[in-house]
């Protein structure tokens, strides 16, 4: 579902700031009817506990849609599937975890594939390059998400906290939107089928992700997540005609298998938020 995030952004005329708070607000409405029909409402002390995650997510979807417009698909897609690294380190630095030399050199290969995807891009414009640092951050606030939210999930549902943390992030984005190109209100009628559908389809994936957080070790619902990347280069060749050069089908296999072999070596370790221990076939 985050897969096509990139894909369905890149088809639409608007601004990233714009798909945003397009995107926050159906989100908002469609968790708003979602209480209504369920009597229920975020608390105050909700809200409070969602205060981190919406902010962080708030940064995310701004930079990686304004990342889109810039620069390709593949750049900004293999650049975000260093998320899983990243989650790693923070829990080292967190929980105390140990890193291997072995593990080292894959942390190490997956940086240079993705070194290889973004030298790789043929005709980059000096927008790329900006396009490049946006989804670098927004990769690094993806990441402080996923562990913020992984520990909200141990005391909130995964209705109230996504609905919550879309909330947050709506409002937080709502600002910069008077800087936005044209402004929030300069939409084709082509625009709002993708808009839409980034709302209820990645959006969906999150409402998923933030169930899965409470019994899927993090490490491992990162290596899941991080096939979105897969997905995105993979759907923006027929959808928006961005090839792949032989150069970026390289750094894609070395950066997600560099990250995926990763994964798998730590899937042993005592995951974030002190869930059941996965065992080597998979089950958690």
């Amino acid at each position: 579902m985050w897969g096509f995030a990139g894909v369905l952004a890149a088809l639409t005329t608007c601004s990233g700031v714009t798909v945003a708070f397009w995107r926050l607000l159906i989100g908002a409405l469609v968790y708003g009817v979602a209480f209504a029909v369920t009597r229920r409402g975020p608390s105050i002390a909700l809200l409070r506990a969602c205060l981190p995650g919406g902010v962080l997510f708030a940064g995310d979807i701004v930079l990686f849609f304004s990342a889109i417009k810039l620069t390709s698909i593949a750049v900004v897609s293999v650049i975000g599937a260093l998320q899983p690294v990243v989650v790693a380190l923070a829990a080292c630095r967190l929980f105390g975890e140990r890193w291997s030399g072995r593990e080292l050199v894959l942390m190490g290969a997956a940086l240079g594939g993705v070194v290889l995807v973004v030298v790789g891009t043929e005709g980059r414009s000096p927008d790329s390059l900006t396009g490049d640092l946006f989804a670098a951050a927004s990769m690094l606030c993806w990441s402080a998400y996923w562990i913020v939210s992984k520990r909200a999930r141990d005391s909130h549902g995964s209705l109230e906290y996504t609905a919550g943390v879309t909330l947050v992030a709506l409002v937080a984005v709502a600002p910069v939107t008077l800087f936005a190109d044209r402004g929030v209100g300069h939409l084709t009628a082509g625009d709002w089928l993708p808009i839409v559908l980034i709302a209820f389809v990645p959006g969906g994936g999150h409402l998923v992700m933030n169930w899965a957080h409470r019994y899927v070790a993090a490490s491992l619902s990162a290596l899941v997540g991080n096939l979105s990347a897969l997905v995105a280069a993979v759907a923006a060749v027929p959808v928006l005609g961005q090839p792949l050069s032989p150069v970026q089908l390289v750094g894609v296999a070395t950066a997600v298998g560099g990250v995926g072999l990763l994964a798998a070596r730590r899937r042993e370790q005592e995951p974030i938020g002190g869930e059941v221990r996965a065992r080597s076939d998979g089950a958690a």
